[in-house]
């Protein structure tokens, strides 16, 4: 990982688990560039299978 430094408090920061970096020191946390497209893309795949589980349960009340 390359060295990064907290925007407000200048200590160097970590990966966080769940893709954010996070400063150990004040625990600002900031989003790697790609998390906003991974949120549509995430939400988009939400949406689609909530779309098909809806579209199985009206074939099978129709049965």
């Amino acid at each position: 990982m390359s060295d990064m430094n907290c925007a407000q408090c200048g200590a160097e920061i970590t990966y966080g688990p769940r893709g954010g970096y996070v400063c150990g020191n004040c625990n600002h946390v900031v989003e790697p560039p790609d998390a906003a497209q991974a949120r549509k893309d995430a939400a988009k795949g939400r949406a689609d299978r909530q779309r098909r589980a809806a579209e199985d349960r009206a074939t099978r009340q129709r049965r």
